[in-house]
């Protein structure tokens, strides 16, 4: 699950460009886009300028906990 901009979750898989989700220090961060490559029977994402680099099962750890 992402924390959105709003405070409220939503699932990796179903992020789209342009939405808004909190990054480092809660701050809203605008999605520029999402680039999805498969990874053997598996997804893998990447973020805004960044490669792909996880996938729907990867653990971010977050300031508050």
């Amino acid at each position: 699950m992402v924390r959105m901009a709003d405070d409220t979750e939503k699932p990796i898989e179903k992020i789209q460009a342009g939405d808004m989700v909190l990054g480092p220090g809660n701050q809203p961060h605008t999605v520029m886009f999402l680039d999805v490559e498969q990874l053997e029977d598996r997804l893998l994402y990447g973020i805004n300028d960044l490669p792909p680099f996880f996938t729907s099962e990867h653990v971010f750890f977050k300031t508050d906990g």
